[in-house]
């Protein structure tokens, strides 16, 4: 679907074909719910079948899609902080509410700076360092004292990758908001060796905070890495994780 909404910025055909796909999956879907007793896959079809179109309809507007799952994006990380500060307000808490808005507007920021330097900038080295100005941003926020590290942790589990990685970089600059679980799911499954990197660098920032067994954990997942091709091509990556390494050996 992103691919697809990379070449739409660029023809209205693809828009047209998507509505033209979308349409009969829809209907196929709709069927399935009468006549059939498999509802994982009827809802699966309906679920595909609206992707289609609505990104037909919006192309370019339409900033988060997914299919059967919760899809969490920067914005949507945005309006729950919004929410937040009207819960602080109700309860009389002014000053709190007055710091989560302001998360929220740096929020909004950094969803619009995100979706420009990805639709702007090629794949690279300029490109990277780009997305990693937005992670530090993420990290420097003020007010994320007031955020709830519960819903920290369900941005970066539930969330789109762009969603995913401010979640780490809020973690990285807010030791309050750290987790562990979340930056060792980064390094073993992250889906891009951006979210993988920046799991490494929030690792990095717990390995004194960590217990025996999870530091045991963690030396499980930067071996891997070590030994797999993404370390022998992406030096950012070798290097974090032997950092990782020399500060786990220290702690033994």
């Amino acid at each position: 679907m992103g691919r697809l909404r990379q070449l739409a910025d660029r023809t209205p055909s693809v828009r047209l074909l998507a509505v033209i796909l979308g349409v009969p999956i829809f209907g196929t879907g709709v069927l399935a719910v009468f006549v059939t007793e498999n509802g994982t896959g009827a809802a699966a079809l309906l679920g595909i079948g609206a992707a289609f179109v609505a990104f037909g309809a919006l192309g370019d507007r339409l900033e988060s899609v997914d299919v059967g799952g919760v899809s969490i994006s920067i914005r949507d990380m945005a309006r729950e902080t919004f929410s937040l500060a009207r819960r602080a307000e109700e309860l009389g808490d002014k000053q709190a509410a007055t710091r989560l808005r302001a998360v929220g507007d740096e929020l909004e920021e950094l969803a619009d700076e995100y979706r420009r330097i990805r639709s702007s900038m090629e794949a690279g080295d300029e490109r990277t360092a780009a997305m990693d100005a937005v992670i530090a941003r993420a990290g420097r926020l003020t007010g994320t004292d007031d955020l709830d590290p519960e819903a920290v942790s369900d941005w970066f589990r539930e969330g789109r990758p762009e969603a995913r990685a401010i979640a780490l970089g809020l973690m990285q600059g807010n030791p309050r908001l750290r987790d562990f679980d979340a930056a060792l799911a980064a390094i073993e499954r992250g889906s891009n060796p951006f979210e993988i990197y920046h799991g490494l660098v929030l690792a990095d920032a717990m390995v004194d905070t960590l217990s025996r067994g999870r530091r045991e954990q963690l030396r499980r997942a930067v071996t891997k890495v070590l030994r797999g091709r993404l370390a022998r091509r992406d030096e950012p990556i070798r290097k974090r994780a032997e950092s990782i390494t020399r500060a786990l050996d220290a702690r033994r």
